[in-house]
């Protein structure tokens, strides 16, 4: 007989090319880092750290006169209190102008009535286009008060800047303070002393001195005044954790480090607009925005400095002196009179967080969407203002900094905001994926813990004791938390008023818009939100709502169409990774001595003596019932009428010879038709155990990681009826013949098992890719020559199954050659051979059969089951014959 040389691994990678190159892509793609909120604003993680910075030099206190303006639009419930807070500091204010900015209730009664009950008695009494004025006077007090009553309701910053202009108000630092806000006793006098700062520095020409640095803004602390209702403690639970929060932030804002542009200066992005200190050179405040305490804070930090050269001892006969040491001593006694020192007027905002004072917040959640919708409005005014194509100047870097961070920073937020609903649509269309699921789970658990963290830190800087501290962030963090969820739906609705005035009318200054201004600003917190003003909110909450489910639907479509199945997904990339490396053990032994790899393995239970496979007896397979050893599809057939094989049909039998008992032992554990899984096995690895695919898929189901992985997450998922304890119970080698039948088959019940797997390409595509290999329900392009090298092996199996099929009739009905390689089957199915012995057999079979294929069993029986392997005879030798070529 003519030699038959066969080529089995050349022609699997030319009919095969086992899972695709992209794998290592697909591997990426399940760890993806979540996106918290907090790690996607990387400037408030810059602030939280530059808090830690502490300003250097001497606090230095100055001849500064402090007055207080407070405006009130309808503050009949708490304006006894501020009035009251600002009269009882245990440094006195020098002066105190109450401007009564119109409002419908019992306000100027109430402020009438407190002075009078203080001891104040009016002395003055004047009046104007505007209003009337009437000032006040108490023999033991210095400090003046005078009471402003408008007669139409009239905006904070108008008000104030009438007060500056018309000598009302002369001091040289204004207190503005809102009419709902309570100082605490010591906030003036943490303010006189946050004026002046003496550093000794080094300056711009390289030497070094003294410098007076004198501060434009001063911005307190707030704490928010606890609500009655159980909604109004809500909310102010989540400001307290909030305003805590903000007191590092601005902390870190108003830090300097060395003297470049940005970081050199201060950074503050808005005073606390209920209680802050301006110099008097830095008013008037701008009124054609909505905040307009945000507007000047970015102003005064806008202007440029002005240095004064000046001796220690004119500075004290101008009245400044140094705390050193809780005493206030002389400028000269501690630097000599005679020592120059710079006063430099600049544009420094300093947050003083030992000034604190306590606000009333919005009780209702209409009212507190509203008050977030209009400070949202007023920052995009502040930025259009600065940096759209109106501006007359170029911004200072620091401002500019500010400014944009801010914004950039809320196009993130927004874009999480939308991540969200993608996120969740990907979650829908695969339920089981874990990564959709590790996003949101750390990016809230991120943020959670960084922002108890920053508001522990900024309530422990306002005064409160650990305790308190830790109370205030377990209280108010899931709040807040929950109420920024709103942030964006308020962005959103200030920019649709915002930028369409902005690009229409370029922020004009008009009478109509800046009188809507005014009744917006003076809505107080307790008053009541009408419906009808949440109309806009509500028209752009539909249309958010609308494009987020339309952004749900449309991600979880994408991922349906393009990410294979749910259980796909979850088996490869959800359950424990499996490495091939692991598996890639040579030699194969034929025992149960070596250490497990798996962690946790279950106790292995023995089969049942009647069984050839420890790996997949059908007993061991959750779908299998007795019943089913009564059909027939287990077992190799075929519809064609038996004739001998042909030389190269001889070779494959031979191959397949002391496999067939464990290939058709698998086919009905799992419920498969033997022809089908012999295709599958032939068009893998042309039956060849030590098979190495293109991409390193191994064995003659051609496993890789992600094959070893989805079969082992289905083989211990509860309830799933291809569960097999036995399958991983123990240490496997993909090589190992017995374990890769079983195992194929295991991928192949499952692929038949999926939509459309009754069609065996559709299925072999599957079993090729889980993720590619089937596109709409067919065949994917890229998987049809494979899948088509697979069709055509039927034939090959049909005559294979012929054969085994006659011989199981009467073996004298077949030819010798397949009588001999079909006893040795014979044999191993009835565990008088095992799997090594038989091939020890077959390998002196095909050297009789002078069928040139030596080399083949000579690789197997060396590498796969180690040199030296006895045979049954135990003399442990091949048969006497020369190597293939």
């Amino acid at each position: 007989m003519t030699p038959v040389a066969a080529s089995p691994t050349a022609s699997r990678v030319r009919l095969r090319p086992s899972l695709p190159a992209n794998e290592s892509a697909r591997r990426t793609k399940k760890r993806v880092l979540p996106l918290p909120g907090l790690m996607a604003m990387p400037t408030v993680l810059m602030n939280a750290g530059l808090s830690l910075v502490r300003e250097g030099g001497t606090v230095a206190l100055g001849p500064d006169r402090l007055g207080a303006f407070v405006p009130m639009f309808d503050e009949e419930a708490g304006a006894e209190k501020t009035i009251r807070s600002l009269l009882g500091q245990t440094e006195p204010l020098d002066e105190l102008v109450i401007s009564i900015n119109g409002g419908s209730d019992g306000t100027p009664e109430v402020v009438e009535r407190t002075l009078t009950a203080l001891g104040y008695q009016a002395r003055a009494h004047g009046s104007s286009l505007d209003g009337d004025l009437t000032h006040w006077h108490r023999a033991d007090d210095v400090t003046s008060v005078v009471v402003v009553r408008y007669h139409a309701p009239t905006s904070k910053a108008r008000s104030l800047n009438l007060a500056v202009e018309s000598g009302a108000l002369t001091a040289e630092r204004v207190l503005v303070v809102d009419g709902d806000t309570v100082l605490s006793a010591g906030f003036a006098a943490a303010m006189r002393r946050s004026f002046y700062r003496l550093s000794y520095r080094r300056l711009a020409g390289g030497a070094h001195g003294y410098v007076l640095e004198d501060a434009a803004l001063l911005s307190g602390a707030v704490r928010s005044l606890p609500g009655s209702s159980v909604q109004s403690r809500v909310i102010s639970a989540a400001r307290d954790a909030e305003y805590s929060f903000s007191t590092v932030v601005r902390s870190g804002q108003c830090a300097r480090l060395g003297r470049s542009g940005v970081f050199g200066r201060s950074r503050l992005y808005t005073v606390v607009g209920c209680g802050f200190v301006a110099r008097r050179d830095v008013l008037p405040m701008p009124d054609d925005t909505l905040t307009e305490d945000h507007d000047l804070t970015l102003a005064a930090q806008d202007v440029g400095e002005q240095d004064e050269v000046t001796s220690a001892a004119e500075l004290d006969a101008g009245g400044y002196r140094l705390l050193v040491g809780g005493r206030v001593r002389p400028v000269s006694a501690l630097l000599g009179p005679g020592t120059a020192v710079i006063v430099r007027r600049g544009s420094t905002a300093r947050f003083v967080s030992g000034a604190v004072m306590h606000t009333e917040d919005p009780p209702r959640l209409g009212g507190l969407l509203r008050q977030v919708e209009r400070w949202n409005g007023g920052a995009i005014e502040n930025a259009l203002k600065r940096i759209g194509p109106t501006v007359g100047g170029r911004l200072r870097s620091n401002v500019a900094f500010t400014v944009a961070s801010a914004q950039v920073e809320n196009a993130i937020g927004l874009f999480l905001a939308l991540l969200l609903p993608a996120m969740l649509g990907l979650r829908h269309a695969l339920p089981q994926a874990q990564v959709p699921a590790a996003m949101l789970i750390g990016w809230i658990g991120i943020d959670l813990l960084a922002s108890l963290l920053i508001v522990v830190a900024g309530a422990r800087r306002l005064g409160d004791t650990w305790g308190r501290a830790a109370l205030v962030a377990f209280r108010g963090v899931v709040p807040l938390l929950a109420l920024r969820s709103l942030g964006a739906l308020a962005y959103v609705t200030a920019a649709t008023r915002v930028v369409p005035a902005y690009l229409g009318a370029g922020l004009k200054r008009r009478s109509g818009e800046m009188l809507g201004y005014v009744q917006r600003t003076w809505s107080r917190p307790r008053a009541h939100v009408a419906p009808r003003a949440h109309l806009r909110t509500a028209g752009v909450a539909a249309s958010v709502l609308l494009f987020s489910l339309s952004l749900f639907f449309a991600v979880a479509h994408v991922a349906r169409a393009y990410a294979s199945t749910h259980d796909t997904w979850r088996y490869v990339y959800g359950s424990p990774r499996l490495d091939q490396s692991d598996f890639e053990l040579l030699p194969v032994y034929d025992d149960r001595s070596m250490p497990t790899l798996l962690a946790d393995p279950v106790d292995y239970v023995a089969p049942a003596t009647e069984w050839v496979s420890p790996y997949c007896p059908p007993p061991a397979v959750a779908s299998w019932s007795p019943s089913l050893s009564d059909t027939t599809d287990h077992a190799l057939a075929s519809a064609k009428t038996y004739e001998p094989l042909s030389p190269w049909g001889i070779l494959m039998l031979a191959r397949l010879t002391p496999l067939l008992a464990h290939l058709e032992e698998a086919a009905l554990a799992y419920g498969l038709n033997a022809n089908f899984l012999l295709q599958v096995v032939l068009n893998e690895s042309y039956l060849d155990p030590l098979a190495r695919g293109p991409t390193n898929d191994i064995g003659l189901a051609q496993l890789t990681s992600d094959a070893l992985t989805l079969i082992a997450a289905v083989s211990a998922e509860e309830g799933n009826s291809l569960r097999n304890e036995s399958l991983f119970a123990r240490t496997v080698s993909a090589f190992d013949p017995a374990f890769s039948l079983c195992a194929g088959a295991a991928k192949l019940a499952w692929a038949v098992s999926q939509p459309g797997g009754d069609d065996p390409e559709v299925a072999y595509a599957r079993y090729i890719n889980p993720f590619d290999g089937v596109r709409d329900g067919a065949v994917a392009p890229t998987h049809a020559e494979p899948v088509a090298a697979m069709t055509q092996l039927g034939a090959l199996v049909q005559l294979l199954g012929a054969v085994v099929e006659t011989y199981r009739e009467d073996p004298a009905l077949v030819s010798h050659q397949e009588r001999e390689l079909l006893d040795v089957a014979a044999a191993v199915a009835d565990r008088r051979l095992s799997v090594p012995e038989a091939y020890r057999r077959v390998s002196n079979l095909v050297a009789a059969f002078d069928i040139d294929d030596r080399q083949f069993y000579r690789t197997v029986l060396e590498d796969l089951y180690g040199p030296n392997e006895p045979g049954p005879d135990g003399t442990g030798q091949l048969a006497s014959a020369p190597r293939a070529h």
